[in-house]
């Protein structure tokens, strides 16, 4: 298990690796940590973050570039999981044509990142019905923004409660970050976090959440709207970019899992990188 405790060390290492890929974040997974499992493994002078996938393979997330380990360490790393995940495209080279080494990149686990200069007005053709919703939410509504501090987590847990219970699919039911996004605002101080509520005429409705993963890049980690309020999710975007662009080029908005909606609607952002993640396994 991970303990707070560890943040210090952990997230070190984790801003040395300088990848925008979302994993590479102390809050991320100290936060998802149970849903696979996650521990830590000292080799040498290395940190493993052992980790269990959906079907039972044990894997190794790495706290230092690939770069860091020679093949022959990297084959003992293999040896002992059955591959090392998520690996950022630009370290495959780093594999040379090792007759020992597979790779393999699935679809569902690439990053989506976008400008957040572009999210704060959406420019051109592409972007005009995100826009047009902010529009139409403005038209209505006056939106607030407020950063998220102890004062303030009470209506962040009301947005998550309204969210749950509006969600299409019938609330917490199925594949939910619902319990993930309660303990990240309950230890928001503790584990690093920033963000900010957001206010519908004074009502609680959308709440941005997360961390810096590199030197140009937040990850959100999560985003929730009370969609009763049409066009809150592209006002909340809007708002939010703006408190990101001075400090961050990107936001990182994480992979969609091969959710079909998810997928829907973080193409709708047309997102500037599509951030690629790899696998590596022995043949």
């Amino acid at each position: 298990m991970i303990e707070i405790n560890q943040r210090a060390e952990l997230e070190k290492l984790f801003l040395s690796i300088d990848s925008c890929i979302s994993e590479f974040s102390f809050s991320n997974t100290f936060i998802f940590q149970h849903g696979y499992k996650q521990s830590i493994d000292r080799m040498g002078d290395n940190i493993i973050i052992a980790s269990t996938d959906n079907d039972n393979n044990t894997y190794a997330l790495l706290t230092n570039n690939l770069t860091h380990f020679s093949l022959d360490e990297i084959e003992t790393i293999l040896k002992k999981y059955t591959f090392i995940y998520p690996v950022d495209e630009k370290w495959l080279t780093h594999l040379g044509d090792d007759p020992r080494f597979g790779t393999e990149a699935l679809e569902e686990d690439f990053d989506y990142l976008y400008l957040s200069e572009k999210l704060t007005t959406m420019p051109g053709r592409k972007l005009s019905k995100r826009r047009n919703l902010a529009k139409q939410y403005h038209n209505l509504y006056t939106l607030e923004r407020k950063p998220i501090q102890k004062e303030t987590q009470i209506d962040a847990l009301i947005v998550l409660d309204n969210w749950a219970n509006n969600r299409l699919d019938g609330g917490r039911e199925g594949y939910s970050d619902y319990d993930q996004a309660k303990v990240g605002i309950l230890n928001q101080d503790a584990l690093g976090l920033e963000g900010y509520i957001f206010y519908s005429n004074g009502e609680p409705s959308g709440f941005c959440l997360g961390s810096t993963i590199s030197n140009k890049t937040f990850n959100l980690l999560f985003q929730k709207g009370d969609v009763r309020y049409k066009g809150i999710y592209q006002a909340m975007n809007m708002s939010f970019a703006e408190t990101i662009v001075g400090t961050h080029q990107y936001i990182n908005f994480q992979q969609d899992l091969g959710d079909p909606g998810l997928r829907q609607s973080k193409s709708a952002y047309y997102p500037d990188i599509v951030l690629k993640k790899y696998s590596i396994f022995l043949k």
